[in-house]
């Protein structure tokens, strides 16, 4: 009864301290409540909100951490304290909203070694959507961790080809060392290019992994 009350008196008057009243629920442990009334009285990211996202976010990441993926995965709140939030959601395994929060290119890595719990298509847009020395140095890590990531780090390296450049995505596979995944990035674009260094380094691959049939094509 109590939380309709007070929506109904922010609805009457916006200019209302819903964060007073919201702290209010909170002293008593109230937190759906307290979740309730400012995630409908604060859709409007005002300034004053930054510190009030964050707290409904760290207060239900502790408790409800299907709240905060709910909240989350809207996209209504931008004002909330990003790197914290992303720092809790990494601890409570939602690594999906810690990416979209991290911008710091070590963090990104270290959650990106969490590829099993994360979608492929996610993977393969979130990287494509990053800066090329960027997408590389996370391609890399992710194989130099597990080799299980080789499929999906030769989809993004197809997807992305020009704006990576092949001869820097085969640069990176030789530096973990996986002439596999050379082998099979090559495999998609010889066909479609003359440039000898490219035929070479498929043909190099192709015999360190024991493709013989493939030289001979």
């Amino acid at each position: 009864g109590c939380l309709q009350f007070a929506k109904k008196l922010y609805e009457r008057n916006k200019n209302l301290n819903v964060h007073q009243i919201a702290d209010l629920f909170l002293q008593r442990n109230r937190i759906q409540e307290f979740t309730s009334l400012l995630f409908d009285c604060m859709r409007e990211n005002r300034p004053e909100d930054a510190n009030y996202q964050t707290k409904v976010l760290e207060v239900n990441i502790m408790i409800a951490p299907q709240i905060v993926e709910s909240i989350l995965q809207m996209k209504i709140w931008k004002l909330y304290n990003k790197p914290k939030i992303a720092a809790l959601c990494e601890q409570k395994g939602l690594y999906q909203r810690a990416l979209e929060n991290y911008t710091e290119i070590k963090d990104i890595k270290r959650v990106l070694l969490n590829s099993h719990a994360l979608s492929p298509d996610f993977i393969s847009d979130y990287l494509g959507r990053m800066e090329p020395d960027q997408c590389l140095a996370c391609m890399q890590e992710m194989l130099r961790f597990n080799r299980q990531n080789l499929q999906i780090v030769v989809n993004v390296a197809v997807q992305n080809l020009q704006k990576l450049g092949a001869g820097n995505i085969v640069k990176m596979l030789e530096s973990v060392g996986s002439f596999d995944g050379i082998f099979f990035f090559l495999g998609t674009v010889i066909n479609s290019t003359t440039d000898k260094e490219v035929h070479h380094k498929y043909i190099e691959a192709a015999a360190k992994c024991g493709q013989l049939r493939s030289i001979e094509e």
